[in-house]
């Protein structure tokens, strides 16, 4: 049952939608606009405060989302998920998440190491702000930590193994020395050049076909690997696609990105408009 103080702790989390709000670090005055369905329009002069002012309506909108992520990336969720997340913790410590993650940000070039600073700052810049903190923090008796510039790649690297192909990598691990390394080559498909980014009509791209035969080991190594267990050995997919102008409604193109993913909420991504910057 949801009592007024429920409600009212869960209304004090939500963004303002009017007024004025002071944002250390800016340069020039920032405006924020939320349309109908929620979306921020930031509009600023230059690309630091746009960046700054993102990363405070993040901060805003998908604070818990964005630390939770952050800890799955660094192999910290078990803190906070208890023991049922240790498993997912272990893999992502063995991989070295955390430290491919700081190495990326060393190697990054000024332009966009002060992109994720002034993103940094403007997260922190709520944290230091006394907005109210999402109820999760409360039932959890945790309290929000600050954002360093790096833990924006680790979010990313985080999607990437929930979309990328690390699994099927894995996988040709096992097969290495059960099948050997010509063998275990055929689980990557590699078409040689030969295959169409882009495929005109009525044209044929090239198709991988496995050697079973010489795969059956593998398969049955996997099995057992995966405890006979093989639901979610298939795997997933995903595609981009466009649209000429000629072939819509509106005239304009249609560009699309379609990362096949489970059904979240809040969803994996966050959709942001801001002259000053590409839409994230």
């Amino acid at each position: 049952m949801t009592t007024d103080a429920d409600r009212d702790a869960l209304e004090a989390a939500l963004p303002p939608l009017s007024g004025s709000l002071s944002l250390p670090g800016l340069e020039a005055s920032v405006s924020v606009r939320r349309d109908a369905w929620g979306i921020p329009h930031i509009k600023a002069v230059g690309e630091a405060d746009a960046y700054r002012a993102l990363g405070f309506v993040h901060a805003q909108d998908r604070l818990f989302q964005m630390e939770l992520t952050r800890r799955k990336a660094l192999g910290r969720a078990a803190e906070w998920l208890g023991a049922e997340a240790a498993e997912a913790d272990i893999l992502v410590r063995r991989l070295g998440l955390e430290q491919a993650c700081r190495r990326d940000y060393e190697a990054l070039a000024g332009e966009a190491k002060d992109m994720l600073k002034a993103y940094a700052s403007g997260v922190n810049a709520f944290l230091e702000s006394g907005a109210a903190h999402p109820c999760e923090y409360a039932l959890l008796g945790a309290t929000p930590e600050p954002w360093e510039p790096w833990h924006s790649i680790a979010v990313m690297r985080r999607l990437g193994l929930l979309m990328g192909s690390i699994w099927f990598k894995l996988w040709r691990m096992l097969a290495l020395p059960v099948v050997g390394a010509q063998n275990a080559l055929k689980l990557r498909y590699d078409d040689g050049g030969r295959d169409l980014l882009c495929i005109p009509p009525g044209a044929q791209a090239d198709r991988f076909e496995a050697d079973l035969a010489a795969l059956a080991p593998f398969v049955d190594h996997l099995l057992k690997a995966m405890g006979g267990d093989a639901s979610d050995a298939a795997g997933g997919g995903s595609n981009n696609w466009a649209v000429g102008p000629g072939r819509t409604a509106t005239g304009r193109p249609i560009l699309a990105g379609d990362p096949h993913a489970s059904s979240r909420s809040p969803a994996c991504m966050r959709s942001t408009i801001s002259p000053a910057i590409a839409s994230t």
